[in-house]
């Protein structure tokens, strides 16, 4: 099995099997066929000092793909009746930017081709922290998404503009289902969206990770960087970023 390889930049973004790769920003790369695996799973990004919006290269191993139901689970535990006011609070955040997630992606899916995932990306971040964010990106007829939740790697190394995590945000991410197979690269996994894809699966799991993980709340605003998507006006109810 080879390595697959994620490519976003500013311009573009994309999901390849081993070999070559090309983005709308930069010239074309070789890498070499590896197989997926403890050796094959190192990041092959160069550039540290990008976020979001430029360049980040990673080789992918195999990630354990939660069950639909799994994941449902979840996010019915923050919406239960007898929820804590924490889980009523992550539910009120959840609740409150899941239409802008999933009409993104709906935009995203119907506008294909499916059978590429080249910019078929959606990436989330706080406005204040510009390190704290999380991004899917689709593959296989959208069937499926590959997702990363920032580790900080690729980001300023300077103490003043370091990502700061608190002691629970890494639990939090594994809780999700993401893992680390390589310190210098995000947290990944892969979701399983079905066919027709159920989005609002992949929309909760980056806002329970902005929330678990990075400190997300109802009043923080969000941006959102989706260059295949047109969100219709009036989409979603209330301010949209």
């Amino acid at each position: 099995m080879t390595a697959r390889y994620v490519v976003v930049t500013g311009g573009g973004a994309e999901l390849s099997s081993g070999g070559e790769f090309r983005s709308a920003c930069h010239s074309p790369h070789r890498v070499a066929e590896d197989d997926a695996g403890p050796r094959g799973a190192g990041a092959l990004a160069r550039r540290r000092n990008s976020g979001v919006a430029r360049m980040i290269i990673a080789a992918l191993a195999p990630v354990r793909i939660r069950s639909l139901s799994s994941v449902m689970l979840v996010i019915a535990l923050g919406s239960a009746s007898g929820a804590a006011p924490a889980d009523r609070g992550r539910a009120a955040f959840i609740e409150a930017h899941r239409c802008a997630v999933v009409e993104r992606l709906r935009s995203i899916h119907l506008r294909g081709p499916r059978s590429t995932s080249r910019d078929r990306f959606i990436a989330v971040r706080i406005t204040a922290a510009e390190q704290s964010y999380v991004q899917c990106i689709f593959f296989d007829e959208d069937t499926k998404m590959h997702c990363e939740a920032a580790s900080g790697a690729y980001g300023p190394r300077t103490e003043a503009l370091r990502l700061e995590r608190s002691p629970s945000s890494i639990p939090a991410l594994h809780r999700l289902g993401f893992t680390q197979g390589d310190p210098n690269g995000n947290y990944a996994r892969e979701i399983a969206l079905g066919t027709p894809p159920a989005l609002d699966v992949a929309a909760d799991l980056m806002l329970g990770a902005l929330h678990d993980a990075y400190g997300a709340r109802l009043d923080t605003r969000l941006e959102f960087t989706a260059p295949r998507a047109a969100l219709p006006r009036h989409a979603c109810p209330g301010p949209v970023s």
